[in-house]
């Protein structure tokens, strides 16, 4: 009869643990690749929206920049009248001699 020796054991035994430890780390690979598409995915979803929303807000301040309406708020609200080009008032200088 052959006899099984202590060390053909612990290295099968290590074989076999080798083996689980590359299936292990394929299975965590394959985990982390799914887990980062999804994390992708969802951050270009997140991104889509952020760039919708500052689309609406330009549009929403390009209204609010509107000189018609800038000008129609002036005159009701605040009683501006529009009188024409300004003049400017300069002080005279005095010379020194």
């Amino acid at each position: 009869m052959k006899t099984i020796r202590l060390r053909n054991i612990f290295g099968w035994m290590l074989l076999v643990l080798a083996c689980a430890g590359i299936f292990t780390a394929q299975v965590w690979k394959q985990n982390q690749y799914v887990k980062l598409t999804r994390d992708y995915a969802a951050s270009q979803a997140q991104l889509v929206k952020v760039k919708s929303d500052v689309a609406s807000i330009q549009l929403h301040n390009k209204k609010l920049k509107d000189y018609k309406r800038l000008e129609k708020l002036a005159r009701t609200k605040f009683g501006l009248v529009y009188t024409g080009i300004p003049e400017f008032v300069y002080r005279e200088k005095k010379l020194r001699r």
